[in-house]
């Protein structure tokens, strides 16, 4: 038996009516369910204040740092040694110091030249006369050094204008330098000009009269001016000095021999 249309029509307005209204009275239920809550709501004292999206939990509040304590301040400039230091004597440092070799003190100049005069071999004389060359050689100023330096690259490349010129500026500077005299006299006598040479020979004996290379320096100019009996006591000075010197030995010989000669 179909239904009549008049009442089809009232049963769909009574569907429609009942579905629209049900979320109206479940609603309520739920919201009053006693044990139901949110899984991101906050916990009691924890509410997010007015602004905070739903769910989002705000920090807890940090302890604030108390006024009475102490502070860091600033770094020391220095760590302590942790070590304490101890005197010289005490029994600990006498410890940490066992063992340890002593640094050997460099021998001074007249300790060098007593050892050459006293040599007992030409290997030992020729270690010892190249420690006392080192240290005439020093003159303790580095512009000294350089002008020296340059100096000798002069000599050796036959620029003996520029050689003397740079040696006038060493004696000028550092006149007590008994090693910038000898070497002027050196290339004077290059020059042909022995009475220079004699002069600054002279010059560097009297500041440093050891230097056996001075005295066969001065040794060869008085040959050369045919003084040749100031020429051997020069010679024999030097030998007195660095008596294995085989060079000044030999020049010494030769014009002994000469001298003899002429004597008879």
């Amino acid at each position: 038996m179909r239904t009549p249309l008049p009442l089809r029509a009232g049963l769909s307005a009574l569907v429609a009516v009942a579905v629209i209204a049900a979320p109206a009275t479940v609603a309520p239920a739920r919201a009053q369910a006693p044990d139901a809550q949110a899984p991101d709501a906050a916990p009691p004292g924890l509410q997010p204040p007015d602004g905070l999206p739903p769910g989002v939990r705000p920090l807890p509040d940090l302890p604030r740092p108390d006024p009475r304590a102490p502070t860091l301040g600033e770094p020391p400039a220095e760590l302590p040694s942790a070590r304490p230091h101890l005197p010289p004597g005490h029994p600990e440092t006498d410890q940490q110091t066992a063992g340890r070799p002593e640094p050997k003190a460099e021998p001074s100049l007249d300790s060098l030249f007593a050892d050459l005069a006293a040599a007992k071999d030409d290997r030992r004389a020729g270690q010892i006369a190249d420690q006392i060359q080192r240290r005439l050689a020093a003159s303790g100023s580095a512009t000294i050094e350089v002008l020296m330096g340059q100096a000798q690259a002069a000599i050796g490349a036959e620029n003996l204008p520029l050689a003397l010129d740079l040696l006038d500026a060493v004696t000028r500077l550092q006149p007590d330098f008994a090693e910038g005299w000898s070497r002027r006299a050196a290339v004077h006598y290059q020059r042909d000009d022995f009475g220079k040479a004699l002069a600054d020979l002279e010059h560097a004996l009297a500041l440093e009269p050891r230097d056996w290379r001075t005295l066969v320096g001065l040794g060869v100019v008085l040959r050369t001016l045919d003084r040749d009996e100031a020429a051997l006591k020069a010679y024999e000075a030097a030998l007195a000095v660095h008596p294995r010197n085989e060079e000044t030995k030999k020049a010494h010989d030769d014009l002994a021999a000469e001298v003899r000669g002429l004597e008879l």
